[in-house]
Formats: C-alpha cells, sequence, structure tokens
C-alpha cells in the first residue's frame, strides 16, 4: 500500500510540476489552490481543538477526530503533492 501511495504521489506531483512549466496561468491557480488548501486545514483544525476545549474533552481520541475529517484529509493530501512539485520547480527552473 505504502509503494502505490508514493507512486502516486510521484505521478501527481510531476503532473502538477508540467503543469507548473506550461504557463504562469497555471502556477498561480495551483498557487491559488494551495492557498485555500491551508485555509481549509487550518479551520477545520483550529475548529476541532476549540470544540475539544469547550466540551472539555481533552482526550487523545478526541484530538485526533480532526484525522477523520474529509476536508482536512483532501486539504492535506494537497498540500502534500503541492509542495514537492513547488519544491521541484524552484529546483529546476532558473529564476532570473
Amino acid at each position: 500500500m505504502e509503494l502505490w501511495t508514493g507512486l502516486g504521489l510521484v505521478v501527481t506531483a510531476a503532473a502538477l510540476w508540467w503543469l507548473m512549466r506550461l504557463a504562469s496561468g497555471w502556477r498561480r491557480a495551483l498557487d491559488g489552490l494551495a492557498c485555500a488548501a491551508l485555509v481549509v486545514l487550518g479551520s477545520v483544525a483550529g475548529a476541532t481543538v476549540a470544540r475539544t476545549l469547550r466540551n472539555d474533552t481533552v482526550f487523545m481520541t478526541e484530538v485526533h477526530s480532526v484525522l477523520l475529517n474529509e476536508w482536512f484529509l483532501i486539504a492535506g493530501a494537497y498540500l502534500g503533492i503541492y509542495m514537492v512539485a513547488k519544491l521541484a520547480y524552484m529546483t529546476w527552473i532558473r529564476h532570473d
């Protein structure tokens, strides 16, 4: 399973890297999507922590319930793939 996850990361990051090289419009769109994903990630995590503190249920299982939120998982997955592609783009593309 880990092999397929790693291969999926590489293939998807390569596709994003190719889109970043294709045109600046794609690069801006992917950057904007990353900003939106970061807002979603922070909002879900913050809401979960606030709910935990408000209900006074500070247990490890309660805090880790954020990992069951599909929006958190989708946003985190995109940010992980985006960061690999962005680092590759910044490494191999010369900026003058």
